[in-house]
């Protein structure tokens, strides 16, 4: 926020003008008054007179004193510009951006620029990177890099060992050009000095490094504006920096504390103090102990001897595991976390479940199983499984503090009813957790409209459509975009005696394994017809992604999702839809509740629609209370724009 209000004054270009004109003003009056003085005053300019007594010598204080401030004054105004709209975006930048198109002749090159990756408020690329060209994944240029299959550990793991050590960021792919970023950038106090910058782009598919650029592949220019832009935000170890940073506190004080919490830390303990203050203390293994089994294990920073005595432990099990060629169990008989996740995975309380169940469960039982994989089911006690969810609070989230401690639950039940532990010792039972707050965000009508024409605009009308079946219809994510062409049926219906073709989709909810039927809401039938009318096989997608021709799953159709909502952001110039980039498609679900009772839908109707009417229970609910076309449509129906004002004649 206060980087915004610096920049902009929170209203966008006009304030990022008014900033600009102000600056270039502030030059024009230290200039032509250095150009008036400093010929007429000579040496006097800058060192005073400490012979002269009274007015004239504090006369020729004030003058030597502010001619000096106003060459350091300029220096700050200068690097200031930099980032200004015009001096630096289209002039400074494209002089001293890195030249990308002749650094990289092998390396296909992508439309997003590195600039993309800096969020709202924050710049975390690389001044004299911004406007240049992103590589793009997809070829096999480059030179090798991650060995392993490339994911976000692995691209960690590589980075470590190839040079990047302290504080650094990794930037995700967020397309099938995209690209893993790994950046060590002093403007954000990953480093200490600029010539410490460090960015490099792995391809997503190979692993294969496509570009590594350093401090001393910057332009001439680049370089001489690296460390005025540094200095003057008090990351380089200058004297002006640190008086900077004394009369502009970061966060905890005047001086941020970079010594380690732990002294002489245990091989493969990492530690690094985040912006704002805390600590992240964790365990790192190698690529070599990744390949063993071990992956990354997150410690405590308010715990510092466990932290150091877990981080031992490891180290102790990775030797012993160098030493067999593989990871032993620590537990008796194999009764470990991990074996239990095994057999859990075998029973018919998980096989029974939904797909998507079954995935929510896995991925937490991966994140499970990196923690207390190889720990014994029978040492865990409800003071362990506290000290965890307090862990998890802090370091994480409220939501995935309870998501885990949940999916533990589960599994210690399971260890219950197969005889690993005594009946009624669940250790995650009563922890009294904090419940957090229920998400209640809803879109309107103009984020919906915005939504819908952005995927139109860029090529990804089957987005548009999923967003409005979703919306009017009141399905989940899921259930939308594995929709086949056989679900929907034309009919040709009589209202008020006259006939009209309207569209029955017809589904089984993923969820919970009950049937559902709907009339198709107006405002999305033609959408789903103009696609039906392409389609001969009634097996096919509905909805199919238009870049790849490929059938939807979640992955996929979230990325696509998360492009069509970044481009409706983009579009938004005037900035009204505000809240449009936390917007997530299952929001569109709960917008259809709201929108439906407040168009005077009864309650049992809109639940009757959400599949969800009945009882708590989802057998009950399909025995006793089937979904129906007639009831559950008059909820679709319900849904109505608000009527605009009528203009005073």
């Amino acid at each position: 926020m206060a980087n915004r209000i610096h920049g902009t004054l929170l209203i966008g270009d006009t304030g990022d003008r008014i900033m600009e004109t102000t600056a270039s003003l502030i030059v024009l009056l230290i200039v032509t008054g250095l150009w008036m003085w400093l010929p007429k005053a000579g040496i006097r300019a800058v060192v005073p007179d400490l012979r002269a007594r009274g007015r004239n010598l504090f006369k020729s204080l004030h003058t030597s004193v502010g001619t000096v401030i106003s060459l350091f004054l300029l220096l700050f105004v200068l690097s200031g510009l930099s980032w200004s709209g015009i001096w630096g975006a289209q002039f400074v930048q494209p002089w001293a951006s890195f030249p990308a198109e002749k650094s990289w002749k092998n390396i296909p090159l992508s439309d997003r620029t590195h600039a993309s990756m800096n969020h709202a408020g924050h710049q975390d690329v690389a001044w004299g990177m911004e406007q240049v060209p992103m590589p793009a994944s997809g070829s096999d240029a480059g030179a090798a890099g991650v060995s392993d299959r490339v994911t976000l550990d692995t691209v960690s793991a590589w980075a470590v060992e190839n040079g990047f050590s302290g504080q650094y960021k990794i930037s995700i792919p967020q397309d099938e050009a995209g690209v893993f970023t790994v950046m060590a950038e002093v403007r954000n106090e990953d480093g200490v000095m600029p010539w410490e910058d460090r960015t490099t782009h792995l391809d997503q598919y190979t692993g294969n490094v496509l570009a590594d650029i350093h401090y001393a592949e910057y332009s001439l220019m680049a370089k001489a504006m690296a460390c005025p832009v540094t200095s003057r935000i008090g990351s380089i170890r200058l004297w002006s920096g640190r008086v900077l940073s004394f009369c502009w506190p970061k966060p905890g004080g005047h001086e941020v504390k970079t010594d380690r919490l732990i002294p002489n830390p245990p091989q493969g303990l990492r530690q690094r103090t985040r912006s704002y203050g805390t600590t992240r203390i964790w365990w790192e293994p190698s690529g070599a102990a990744r390949a063993l089994g071990f992956s990354v294990v997150e410690l405590d920073e308010t715990r510092l001897t466990w932290s150091r005595r877990e981080a031992e432990k490891l180290n102790r099990e990775l030797a012993q595991a160098q030493r067999n060629g593989r990871r032993t169990a620590r537990a008796p008989g194999g009764r470990t976390i991990e074996a239990l996740i095994e057999q859990y995975r075998k029973s018919l309380a998980f096989t029974e479940l939904a797909p998507k169940t079954q995935d929510s469960y896995s991925g937490h039982f991966r994140l499970i199983v990196e923690k207390w994989g190889a720990s014994a089911v029978r040492d865990f006690t409800k003071p362990v499984m506290r000290a965890w969810y307090e862990t998890l609070y802090r370091t994480k989230s409220d939501h995935m503090a309870i998501a885990q401690i949940r999916a533990m639950s589960l599994l210690f039940s399971h260890a219950e009813m197969i005889g690993w532990r005594a009946e009624g010792t669940n250790p995650c039972l009563r922890l009294k957790m904090k419940t957090p707050k229920p998400r209640k965000r809803a879109a309107s009508w103009d984020e919906v409209d915005l939504l819908v024409a952005t995927a139109d605009r860029i090529g990804l009308p089957s987005v548009g459509t999923a967003i409005l079946l979703s919306l009017l219809q009141g399905q989940r994510q899921t259930d939308v975009f594995s929709a086949t062409a056989g679900d929907f049926e034309p009919r040709l219906v009589q209202e008020g005696g006259k006939p009209r073709t309207r569209v029955q989709w017809t589904f089984t909810r993923s969820k919970r394994g009950n049937s559902g039927a709907l009339w198709l809401h107006s405002e999305v039938q033609g959408r789903v017809l103009s696609v039906l009318d392409g389609v001969n096989d009634p097996a096919r997608r509905l909805l199919r992604d238009e870049l790849t021709g490929a059938d939807y799953d979640d992955e996929l159709f979230g990325r696509r999702f998360r492009k069509v909502r970044d481009e409706a952001v983009a579009a938004d110039k005037q900035g009204k839809l505000t809240g449009l980039s936390r917007l997530q498609f299952r929001d569109l679900r709960r917008t259809f509740g709201i929108l439906s009772r407040s168009g005077g839908a009864t309650k049992d109707d809109t639940g009757d629609v959400l599949g969800n009417s009945a009882a708590s229970n989802p057998q009950l609910a399909n025995t006793y209370m089937p979904s129906q076309l007639d009831t559950a449509s008059r909820a679709v129906e319900a849904i109505r724009r608000p009527m605009k004002p009528k203009r005073r004649a």
